[in-house]
């Protein structure tokens, strides 16, 4: 973890980084979901305001694996072609808990995080919907009942990964939770820099899974803000495909 005491509390400097982030918060927060459940009823779809009101409880995560961390680190690949094959719960709450779980009963995570503020967090999609992962529950909460990964395809720019993972997992951040204690400055640079830490943490334990990954750095922020619904907070920084290797 970073000491937040080391590194100080910085000035809120408009920088230019600052000034873009800004002008990029205000057209994600025009696109974001808002009041989620009062979008969902609008939509008139009861199955969606069913699985938008319920959440998933996912099976409590295995601390033992049977590969070692040195296996993963030496063949762990990025893999783009995926089988037909749906991912099982227990395994999605298993990479779910490496990205950003709780570690124990001090609240810890299982990624650092500068000052354990926790900015980032992490949304599903699957041919069920998509939906947000709850740390502290260890559930997953449900946002809409579509298969929309074809909207993410487009989104990131028609890679056909995207299209053929079972999972998609979409790693956000909410810069504000850190500038409190950060500064604006720093809290962006911290949040991207957790991003790197949790994404590594689902890629290795994919693989230590008998699982295959790759992530995307390239896509359409607002189309992704769009599709995933996402809070008007939060902005999609990364995203993982995972599904088995057809290699």
């Amino acid at each position: 973890m970073l000491d937040g005491g080391l590194l100080g509390n910085v000035g809120s400097r408009e920088t230019g980084t600052c000034q873009s982030r800004r002008r990029r918060q205000r057209r994600l927060c025009a696109l974001g979901r808002g009041d989620r459940r009062t979008r969902v009823r609008e939509n008139g779809c009861r199955r969606v305001e069913a699985i938008v009101e319920g959440r998933i409880a996912l099976p409590s995560p295995s601390y033992r694996g049977t590969r070692t961390l040195e296996e993963a680190m030496v063949k762990r690949r990025s893999n783009r072609s995926f089988l037909d094959r749906p991912i099982e719960l227990a395994a999605v709450g298993q990479l779910l808990w490496a990205g950003q779980g709780i570690r124990d009963r001090s609240g810890g995570r299982t990624a650092p995080s500068a000052g354990g503020r926790y900015p980032v967090d992490l949304f599903i999609a699957t041919e069920e919907g998509v939906g947000q992962y709850l740390p502290e529950e260890h559930e997953i909460e449900g946002i809409r009942s579509e298969d929309l990964r074809e909207l993410l395809y487009s989104a990131a720019l028609f890679q056909d990964s995207i299209k053929q993972a079972p999972l998609i997992v979409v790693i956000t951040a909410d810069f504000d939770r850190a500038e409190h204690q950060h500064g604006e400055d720093r809290a962006e640079r911290f949040a991207w820099i957790e991003v790197g830490h949790v994404a590594q943490n689902i890629l290795l334990q994919a693989y230590a899974m008998g699982l295959a990954g790759v992530g995307f750095g390239a896509f359409k922020d607002e189309q992704v803000v769009e599709v995933m619904q996402l809070p008007p907070e939060s902005a999609p920084l990364y995203i993982i495909a995972i599904g088995y290797s057809r290699s």
